[in-house]
């Protein structure tokens, strides 16, 4: 996972058009349990398979996400589909998505149900739609964006993305591909039931087949379901992403290592299917059916590996040696005066030099003493004796003599640099201002009677006065008429994910007493507050006292100016670490701020006073990120640094717990995983946690555990109203 964020952020500074970087994201997760796949994981995976079928883009993968099963490349290009405008939609569907109907609209509804598509208003997430008379939202598997399609009769009218937020037009497009999801159109599902059963009846475990008696049903009536996953090897015949990259160009970062964690996956899938069978969850399927072959790719025909190892694995298939020829430029790091040197005498040789920075202006200001000029022109074409600038920037620089080619980044430049990580955007709420925000179909939550489905305005009569209410249902038969002057009564609900939320009757009391166990549930929560933090301001340590000499060549290598904010922010965090009691900060900025430097040099000086430091993230991909960050910052001294989340393997995990526990390791960076119960800490002295309103009530209890004697310092865009409120309190 390292390595393919920081390919690309290495390919981002390519000037590639937007959209053609495709991760390839693993949907394995229904393997380990009984959820489905992630829809958004799910989405990423579907456009990577579509790059690779169109054969444009570039999509990367690691071992894992490649050896998964996935549609054979035939049936993903038949069941997809592009909707027109200007066009019956029915003469793009193919024959066998489509039915019997005079309706376009229906004939567009019934194919996204088939590709496994899902009704939800509004829609928010991939794989979802809904209809509002002659308007069909959809949020295509593969898209950034979701789509809304206007029709006139039969025809298309328009095709528009819209924001998923706002829910309000953002571009016109002439035209929308549709592309399957978890589908079983053209499964042979009769032939893989009567497959399961025929290993069933060899097991001879009569509770086994009980326990997946649900899932056979459902198979054989080609309905899919939350474990559909598990039954992927006997639907299609066998295929991979590596089938739809036969006419790609396929290159892989060393062979070697990647049999090696090919190998390692296959273990780790075989430990988990193990301890389901045993307790009787999945079907008699082994995880040699559930993963593909590297083998696979020798049947590309245009294929690179990149390796410093004088022969590639046998399944590579043959291979013509080349030797590149780069040499580093690690030897004019923090040396200016040798890289002034290096320049000139490149633009004396004709050699051609391009700047790849994150800091134009900086970087023109480093470079101007020198005779020579400095290009700052995208468009034009690099010449020999001058040194463009190109935004963006990788790990480090290279020099390529046989082309006459040097890449400066600001690693070079600076003495530092840091790659461009990729982001992933987080969906907030909208908040409801008056009932012109409500749309048919929104949740909304009224004080008395709870979550409902608001489902339009009515007109009634009352008292001889006609008047106008708020429909909202509940559980079938109840619903309510609101009045439209005590809108006051209700909001729109907001919650976290995209699950839907539970719908009670009215009159049944399931409301009340979800409320009555929030209730209670808060009260418990707050006594337990109250005891943690009474305890914390009598729990000492020593102080940290004055920064090192490391600290402050650490801070001093920093590539960007600090602002007054962050400065302020460290100053006082500083100021804590040198008092005897325990520190528990929030720091609060907005993305871009730099709390992930503020938190960096906080966790350096807790370690160099033999300290151990969590950095606890909501998510793999930011705790991936964290853990390159703090070790490309960390790099120049003896601090080790772990990662721990559910994509390492299990002697990954092991090698670091086992530093965890004997001290030999100063930093962990992971996910919830740091709050398993077999983590053990030698000395832990600080707790960094990012975004703690994405974590959970059962992982916050964790957490309770380990702030008694330990500094706290918790960062966050968006901060929960009960932490706000304690840090403006003062408690914090």
């Amino acid at each position: 996972m390292e390595r393919a964020v920081r390919w690309h952020a290495r390919l981002s500074l390519l000037g590639l058009p937007e959209g053609s970087l495709h991760v390839l994201s693993s949907v394995e997760s229904s393997l380990y349990d009984d959820m489905p796949p992630e829809q958004q994981a799910l989405s990423d995976r579907v456009a990577a398979m579509a790059a690779l079928a169109s054969g444009s883009g570039i999509v990367l993968a690691v071992p894992q996400a490649v050896l998964e099963l996935c549609l054979p490349p035939g049936q993903f290009e038949r069941l997809s589909f592009t909707l027109r405008v200007g066009a019956d939609p029915r003469g793009a569907i193919p024959d066998c998505l489509l039915r019997d109907s005079s309706d376009a609209v229906e004939s567009v509804l019934y194919a996204l149900t088939q590709l496994g598509y899902e009704r939800e208003d509004p829609v928010r997430r991939p794989g979802s739609f809904s209809r509002r008379g002659g308007i069909v939202d959809l949020f295509p598997y593969g898209s950034p964006l979701p789509i809304r399609l206007e029709f006139f009769g039969d025809e298309i009218e328009s095709v528009r993305a819209f924001d998923v937020e706002t829910q309000r037009s953002t571009a016109s497009l002439e035209e929308v591909a549709v592309r399957p999801g978890r589908t079983l159109v053209g499964a042979d599902t009769e032939a893989a039931v009567e497959k399961v059963r025929q290993r069933l009846r060899s097991a001879g475990s009569e509770e086994l087949v009980e326990a997946l008696e649900d899932d056979l049903s459902l198979l054989a009536e080609g309905i899919p379901f939350d474990r559909l996953e598990l039954y992927q090897p006997l639907l299609y015949e066998r295929a991979t992403v590596l089938d739809y990259a036969k006419d790609c160009l396929v290159v892989l970062d060393d062979p070697l290592e990647i049999e090696v964690y090919a190998e390692r996956a296959k273990d780790d899938l075989e430990a988990a299917l193990h301890s389901r069978m045993h307790r009787k969850e999945v079907p008699p399927i082994s995880a040699e059916e559930y993963l593909g072959s590297l083998a696979t790719v020798a049947t590309a025909e245009r294929r690179i590996a990149l390796t410093t190892a004088d022969s590639v694995p046998d399944w590579f298939g043959s291979a013509t040696p080349r030797q590149i020829g780069t040499q580093s430029l690690a030897p004019y790091r923090s040396r200016p005066e040798s890289l002034a040197a290096a320049l000139v005498g490149w633009a004396e040789q004709g050699v051609i030099v391009v700047a790849g920075t994150d800091q134009p202006t900086r970087a023109k200001q480093v470079l101007g003493s020198l005779d020579i000029p400095v290009v700052e022109e995208p468009e034009r074409e690099p010449q020999p004796g001058a040194i463009h600038l190109a935004s963006g920037n990788l790990a480090g620089g290279f020099a390529w003599p046989n082309a006459k080619f040097v890449l400066l980044t600001d690693v070079e430049l600076f003495g530092a640099g840091r790659l461009r990580l990729p982001q992933r955007r987080f969906r907030e709420g909208v908040p409801i201002a008056s009932v012109l925000d409500l749309k048919p179909g929104d949740y909304v939550v009224h004080i008395q009677y709870g979550i409902g489905v608001y489902r339009g305005l009515a007109r009634r009569v009352v008292d001889g006065v006609e008047k106008e209410f708020l429909q909202i249902a509940y559980k079938h038969p109840d619903q309510l008429l609101l009045p439209t002057d005590q809108l006051d009564r209700i909001q729109k609900y907001l919650a976290p994910g995209d699950k839907p939320p539970v719908i009670h009757r009215i009159t049944g009391g399931g409301w009340k007493r979800a409320v009555k166990s929030a209730r209670e549930g808060a009260a418990e929560l707050a006594r337990e507050l109250v005891e943690i933090y009474a305890r914390r301001t009598q729990a000492t340590r020593p102080a940290y006292g004055p920064d090192t000499p490391w600290q402050a060549e650490m801070e001093a290598a920093f590539p960007y100016v600090e602002t007054p904010s962050q400065l302020k922010a460290i100053r006082e965090i500083k100021r804590d670490l040198n008092r005897p009691i325990a520190m528990d900060r929030l720091v609060c900025g907005d993305v871009g701020f730099g709390k992930t430097e503020v938190a960096i040099r906080a966790a350096f000086k807790v370690v160099q006073a033999g300290k151990q430091v969590a950095v606890l993230c909501p998510t793999t991909i930011l705790a991936d990120q964290h853990y390159e960050t703090f070790r490309e910052r960390l790099a120049p001294y003896p601090v080790r640094i772990g990662l721990l989340n559910r994509f390492r393997t299990t002697a990954q995990r092991k090698t670091v717990l086992e530093g965890l526990a004997d001290g030999s390791l100063d930093i962990v960076i992971g996910t919830h995983s740091l709050l398993q119960k077999n983590v053990r800490f030698a000395n832990l002295g600080m707790v960094i946690v990012d975004e703690e309103q994405r974590f959970g009530v059962k992982h916050k209890e964790a957490l309770k555990k380990l702030r008694i004697n330990v500094d706290v310092l918790t960062l966050t865009a968006t901060p929960i109203p009960r932490t706000l409120n304690m840090a403006l309190m003062h408690i914090r």
